[in-house]
């Protein structure tokens, strides 16, 4: 889902397919037995150990229902267990760690104004959980109709396993970056004006928020919304899935606020453009997390499966870069959550996450996916030269430990990958006007094409489309034989062959193509390197691409050499 500042977990941007190797654990268990968080009623209560308060009274100890997991995982079956103390259990689910708020679909929420005209509201927050007359929750089950945008059993749910994850944070590894009550909402749906509506073809009233998200305190502002003192987790209801109730979703988003704002922001500029890596480390960091903490490689089997079984993200499912790279964070996270979780059942869970945290905590916003191995490897060296033998071969076999974001240019299309995920650009509207970058704002991946002897040409084409209404796609490549074009975001000049801009094909105009030759492409036994640019406004998103090597010069408008 999404950090809104900079990336969205969203279901529906990235996550990627499967199903989890191995068994589910049996209903009424918990995957993150002997590892992670635990659920056991007899040493829930503690919560990590400091992170509890509690009574003597029986009659008072704060018992409630919950998914281990998630409904699906869970096979529609709560367990029993005992809850944090709340600070006030007649005022609502607000504890040491935690502060857990309904989001209803009243009005009376923060209104949101754009260009001084309200085009909408957000839902109004209130505790609805409230502790029974026995000073328990038992009294608060699923609701019967899965699609209830106020129901209180996600309060019930978000309160206990945020207060394990910080358990798990503090109670075993120290961490108390978040000792404080963490605002998380629920059941969060946006209210959208009639006369808005119909300008933007929605339907007027509430609409649900198909998404999670960790919110720094500024990322309101993305709602119009005042800023918050240490900014919040939200939750969405959206149709029949309420993402509250998937414990994975909900340690994703912990882990993104554990991170915070000062490490691993989502974009870097360097030499090949921009480095979408540091943000997609995130994303990777939070997966890793969630699934050390359910002890199950598998994240959102139910929260963010109602997107589409490929949005599912299995981290035992390998992913290498570069090949396995497509731009997307959310996608790309994986080259590194899988090696992580490599790692994890190589050393065993307790060492591997206790050196992946220690890194974790010397990295910067301007990290980058190499430094990132560097660190985890000097760290697992500190501790042990085997393990750190462990760390760095699996690192490398995964490409973390270089990963440089250049892959080949091959038939693609975007319906059959993996992830189903465009390769995004981003406009001159989001990266700063025209002024910056008057060829083009530079794409997050390269491309290489291996020409064989004898090569006279090469056709490359893709199908490209532009966000926006009414908005055409205005792209371009850099070519440069031999070496990757570089790029200088100083003065935002490119180092290349040629800049040239992708023309409508003449067999296909939903196509645009080029034919390189000459100069273009160099000598005919070597590599062609391309930078991908979008002159745009708008963000463009290529859905599919082909390439051709002519072995005898071919004709057309599209032709170029260089010359």
């Amino acid at each position: 889902m999404k950090r809104l500042h900079t990336r969205v977990w969203l279901v529906g941007a990235a996550i990627v397919a499967a199903t989890a190797c191995g068994s589910d654990p049996a209903p009424g268990t918990t995957a993150g037995q002997g590892a992670g968080v635990s659920d056991d009623a007899s040493s829930d209560a503690t919560a990590g150990g400091s992170d509890a308060t509690g009574t003597d009274s029986a009659a008072a100890i704060p018992r409630a229902k919950v998914y281990l997991h998630d409904p699906l995982t869970d096979q529609g079956q709560t367990t029993e267990i005992t809850l944090v103390a709340p600070t006030d259990p007649s005022a609502g689910l607000a504890g040491p760690y935690a502060d857990v708020k309904n989001c209803l679909n009243e009005q009376g929420g923060e209104e949101i104004v754009r260009f001084n005209q309200k085009v909408g509201a957000f839902c109004k927050e209130v505790h609805t959980a409230k502790a029974g007359a026995d000073g328990t929750w038992l009294h608060i089950d699923p609701p019967a109709d899965a699609s209830d945008p106020n129901d209180a059993f996600a309060e019930v749910q978000m309160y206990h396993h945020v207060h394990q994850a910080h358990g798990y944070f503090k109670g075993q590894f120290g961490l108390t970056d978040l000792d404080y009550p963490l605002d998380a909402l629920v059941n969060v749906n946006l209210y959208i004006e009639p006369d808005i509506a119909v300008l933007v073809g929605s339907p007027p009233g509430w609409q649900g928020y198909p998404n999670a998200a960790f919110v720094p305190k500024e990322g309101f502002a993305a709602f119009k919304l005042p800023p918050r003192d240490q900014g919040a987790i939200i939750f969405g209801q959206y149709g029949q899935t309420d993402l509250s109730y998937d414990a994975s979703v909900i340690y994703h988003e912990y882990t993104h606020a554990m991170i915070g704002t000062t490490r691993l922001a989502s974009m870097l500029p360097d030499v090949y453009g921009l480095d979408h890596m540091p943000g997609a480390m995130n994303e990777g960091f939070a997966d890793y997390f969630a699934a050390t903490m359910t002890n199950h490689p598998v994240i959102g089997a139910y929260g963010i499966s109602f997107a589409g079984p490929h949005m599912v993200r299995d981290l035992s499912v390998t992913r290498t870069c570069p090949d396995d790279l497509t731009g997307e964070i959310h996608a790309d996270g994986r080259v590194l959550s899988s090696a992580l979780w490599r790692i994890r059942a190589a050393v065993g869970p307790d060492r591997a996450d206790a050196v992946i945290l220690r890194a974790l905590q010397a990295f910067t916003k301007s990290t980058t996916m190499a430094a990132a191995a560097q660190l985890m490897i000097a760290e697992a060296e500190a501790e042990d030269a085997v393990m750190a033998g462990t760390f760095a071969k699996i690192l490398k076999e995964h490409g973390v430990d270089t990963c440089q974001r250049i892959k080949e240019w091959k038939a693609w299309k975007v319906e059959e990958s993996p992830d189903k995920v465009a390769y995004s650009m981003m406009g001159k509207q989001e990266f700063g006007g025209n002024a910056a970058f008057p060829d083009g704002v530079p794409g997050h991946l390269q491309f290489y094409v291996v020409l064989p002897s004898g090569t006279k040409a090469v056709t490359l084409r893709w199908q490209a489309e532009a966000q926006g209404f009414f908005s055409q796609p205005a792209t371009a490549i850099a070519v440069k034989p031999a070496d990757p074009p570089t790029v200088n975001f100083v003065d935002t000049s490119i180092t290349a062959r040629a800049v040239l801009p992708m023309s409508p094909d003449p067999g296909d105009i939903a196509w645009q193509s080029l034919t390189l030759a000459g100069k273009c492409i160099g000598g005919a036994d070597g590599k062609l390197f391309v930078l991908p640019l979008n002159q745009g406004q708008n963000t463009a998103r290529v859905t599919r691409m082909e390439v051709t090597i002519h072995k005898s010069m071919p004709s057309g408008p599209n032709l170029r050499s260089c010359e």
